[in-house]
């Protein structure tokens, strides 16, 4: 049962320790030189909280931490610290707890959730661990303390830190950023006190097959009972299964026998436990799909006692919730990997998340990255290596968002042919571990046991024997990319990218590697710059573009500068080379620039279904403020890559396809549709009408798309806007809006420079968009206000008889602060002439800063429409 997570922790380099280890873990030792420790979180997370560094976030500060790997653009963890670093010493974590005296016959254990790497551990001066047996940075570790606790006094607790090295199994960046001196050495991961009468209960989870026609299904629940004592016991296991939406409730029990210092899995299924055979049940659905219904499962161990009158002594309980959801896959025509949920085949759209670049865990900002997964219409997250918290999996679950997570590349993981045999070993129980941790969520539909390649025979061999005895009933993918496994063959899915810009035809062109077919589980176009409002937040408004404090917020190797984003943009703009020159201008052009191409990515993949099966967009997030990769920007704040991304991925919707020149209706809802009017307008470089066409479509099915009109007569290269409206009825459902270049883009020839995308030889303009004089109406109401939501809905107005293009809507407080996070339902508003468009927005109060939050409900906010000009 668990009894509490440790907070409070103190933290001291090794350096300064003049006492023996053990004397740390006393009573009486004096700890007032200790800094208080952020956990979970990195070493050098502390030091910061602590001032004792300025913020590394902020411009160049990074490099200016005492060991930062200067000179490095590639895998910062591939490199060893330097000599003088103060990080290769260990950093010492000391926390101070007291015990319930009324729980003192109880059996307590200390769960530690996440060390990076290696670890020491005392208890009031015993050591319970060393680094032999607490080693590996994604392994979660038990230790049994019943006889070293007090519960008349407090209880010491010291844990010494030791970082990775370059041949660890730790934790990586990758490519996406530069990473502080320590290597993210901490605790990373929360610290749990459980305690349990004799026999523990522990890593419970429940499997489901869903017969739709019949309308029930068979749960099977698995857990694991240790024994701790010296004898055998027969115990009771009580179950109580709880519908968390009606409130209905199943009991059942099961009487088992287990030996004495022993573990047991127990594995019931409806041919044992009759009530086990759900009638009617309530089906956890992806989002969109359905709701995410959820069950709880309370685990009872009970001692038997042949006395009826007399309590049951209670021996160990676990709670959780389940979903009742079945996951499959198959390959199809073409060898790509289709996911069905509860028998139904659902495209996976989505992006890769990852975590603070200090590991800091935040529940805020978990909601927020949810809630933006929601907004831009994704039903998928993947996570690669960084495996997220406890209640970032909670709210999965409970929002119905999919989640494929696995191993990370390019660092030690993946170099196989170097492992020694402690590496086999740590890289087995970390698999455990995490497996054993997640499967009892159902957000959870995949596992990659490889990256960018699939391991070879050997350590295949060895994962699937680990994986096998975890019981997942889950896809298990030996890599996420197009490479063939010796013992499961090719996963379905690719990898290919692009990781730079390309433009929007391209994801149409099948002469590419990176089209929309199959499942490409890491592809984007870039061009995710953040907006002028957060630049200023973490670079000084004098860095320019391309300096060298601006490109240390870019990626590694590859990807360490934006030069050929900045090229793009200036010849996308090309009449504009001098305005281009102001940093205001050049992120609000890369916006448009970013918007179009994402939102064809998403488009691409959802025509081409079923032979585009997924997409997963790289990136979501960022760990610290970045230039690149990020559909909002550390401070919450989408930028255009977001809102294409959030228009391409809308379930019913008309989409121009750049490589044919047709209108497609595409429905990835649920439901055929039927009744609906299309409505397509043409205007030319001026901004004239040159062509209209109304058209009804009687009926699409589901997740099906229809191409109705072919523009290419019309169109002939020519430059200019297309119009997209479907109705129902005449309510708007949605709208888009394309920006046709004069001139063709022309690729440069493959190269093996530029493996990451296929730069452009010749880029056509958009010059004739930054024309414009006028300006909207604009007026907004405010819709409803209660302690938790502002909603407001923004009025916009095209008063001219020309379009207006391109206007972003940006929210304030009265003195001038950006409100973030925002959730709008659209945004980059385009508007014929005459045309009026409701766009409606919520802001969540508790997920602002506490400042912002106050001069919001003091003084109110405004609405600011952003032309698209340069001025």
């Amino acid at each position: 049962m668990k009894y509490k997570q440790l907070k409070n922790w103190k933290l001291i380099s090794s350096a300064e320790i003049k006492v023996a280890d053990h004397k740390i873990s006393s009573l009486n030792y004096n700890d007032q030189a200790w800094i208080p420790a952020v956990v979970p979180g990195t070493v050098i997370a502390s030091l910061v909280k602590n001032k004792k560094f300025s913020d590394p976030y902020f411009s160049g500060n990074i490099k200016k931490l005492p060991g930062y790997k200067k000179g490095k653009n590639s895998l910062f963890s591939n490199h060893y610290m330097p000599e003088k670093s103060p990080f290769r010493q260990s950093w010492w974590y000391r926390n101070r707890f007291s015990l319930n005296p009324n729980l003192k016959n109880k059996n307590f254990k200390i769960k530690f959730k996440g060390i990076n790497y290696k670890a020491n551990i005392w208890l009031n001066r015993k050591r319970i661990a060393t680094t032999t047996s607490c080693s590996g940075a994604y392994r979660i570790y038990e230790f049994k303390l019943n006889k070293n606790l007090y519960f008349n006094r407090d209880n010491i607790l010291a844990v010494e830190i030791i970082a990775p090295q370059p041949d660890d199994l730790g934790i990586t960046f990758i490519d996406w950023n530069p990473v502080p001196p320590d290597d993210s050495m901490g605790i990373w991961q929360p610290v749990e006190l459980e305690y349990y009468n004799k026999i523990a209960i522990s890593h419970s989870y429940v499997q489901s097959e869903v017969d739709l026609e019949k309308n029930e299904a068979d749960l099977k629940i698995i857990t694991e009972l240790k024994n701790q004592s010296n004898y055998s016991e027969t115990v009771n296991l009580k179950g109580l299964i709880t519908n968390k939406k009606t409130g209905d409730q199943i009991e059942f029990k099961k009487q088992i026998n287990i030996e004495a210092k022993s573990k047991k899995t127990i594995k019931l299924d409806s041919q044992i436990i009759t009530e086990l055979k759900i009638k009617d049940p309530d089906l956890w659905w992806p989002y969109q799909l359905g709701a995410a219904n959820l069950y709880s499962l309370n685990l009872k161990l009970e001692k038997i006692s042949e006395n009826l009158n007399k309590s049951k002594l209670v021996l160990d309980q676990e709670i959780i919730d389940f979903g009742i959801r079945e996951v499959k896959s198959l390959l199809n025509k073409i060898g790509s990997r289709i996911f069905k949920i509860n028998g139904q085949k659902i495209q996976l759209r989505g992006a890769a998340w990852t975590s603070d670049l200090m590991l800091r865990q935040s529940n805020k900002q978990d909601e927020i990255d949810i809630n933006y997964l929601k907004n831009l219409n994704f039903n998928v997250v993947r996570l690669e290596g960084k495996l997220a918290s406890d209640y970032f999996w909670e709210l999965c679950n409970q929002e119905g968002i999919l989640v494929i997570a696995g191993w990370p590349c390019c660092n030690h993981w993946e170099k196989w042919e170097k492992w020694k045999d402690e590496d086999l070993k740590i890289a087995k129980l970390s698999t455990e571990s995490q497996l054993k941790r997640l499967r009892k969520n159902p957000a959870f539909i995949a596992w990659f046991y490889g990256s960018d390649f699939p391991p070879p025979l050997k350590v295949e061999r060895e994962y699937l024997e680990v994986i096998n005895n975890c019981d997942l009933d889950i896809p298990i993918l030996s890599s996420a990319a197009d490479k063939e496994a010796v013992l499961t063959g090719k996963p379905g899915v690719k990898m290919s990218g692009p990781y730079s810009y390309v433009p929007p035809q391209y994801w149409y062109d099948s002469s590419m590697p990176g089209r929309a077919a199959k499942f490409n589980t890491e592809t984007g176009a870039d061009m995710c710059l953040p907006e002028a409002d957060s630049l200023n937040k973490f670079l000084e408004k004098s860095v320019e573009v391309g300096s060298e404090n601006w490109n240390l917020h870019t990626g590694l190797s590859s990807f360490s500068d934006t030069s050929y984003l900045e090229e793009i943009v200036k010849k996308r703009f090309s009449a504009f080379k001098s305005e281009l020159e102001q940093k205001s201008n050049f992120i609000k052009a890369a916006q448009l620039i970013a918007y179009q191409t994402w939102r064809s990515m998403y488009e691409a993949h959802l025509i081409n279904w079923p032979l585009a099966t997924g997409i997963i967009g790289w990136m979501l997030n960022s760990a610290w403020p970045s230039l690149i990769w990020q559909l909002y920007d550390y401070y919450n704040l989408p930028n255009g890559a977001f809102y294409g991304s959030k228009k391409g991925s809308k379930l019913l919707h008309l989409v121009y396809n750049y490589q044919n020149k047709k209108v497609y209706l595409v429905n990835h809802k649920n439901e055929k549709q039927r009744n609906l009017k299309a409505e397509v307008y043409f205007y030319n470089e001026n901004l004239d009408l040159i062509y209209n066409n109304f058209y009804q479509i009687k009926k699409i099915n589901k997740l099906d798309q229809l191409a109705f009109a072919n523009l290419n007569s019309i169109i002939k290269k020519k430059p200019g806007v297309i119009f997209l409206y479907l109705k129902n009825q005449e309510n708007l459902i949605s709208k888009n809006v394309y920006f046709l270049t004069a001139g063709n883009d022309i690729y440069q020839p493959k190269s093996s420079k530029f493996w990451y995308c296929r730069p452009l030889a010749k880029v056509g303009n958009l010059n004739y968009l930054v024309q414009s004089k006028n300006s909207l109406v604009v007026n907004f109401d405010l819709v409803n206000k209660t302690e938790a939501n502002i909603k407001l809905e923004i009025n916009l107005e095209n008063k001219n008889n020309k379009p207006i293009l391109f206007n972003k809507i940006a929210l304030y407080t009265e003195s001038d602060q950006r409100i973030a996070p925002i959730y709008l339902d659209n945004n980059y508003i385009s508007l014929r002439e005459n045309e009026k468009q409701l766009i409606k927005a919520v802001i969540k109060l508790n997920q602002l800063d506490e400042k912002l939050k106050s001069e919001l409900l003091n003084s109110g906010l405004k609405v600011k429409i952003i032309k698209f000009d340069f001025n």
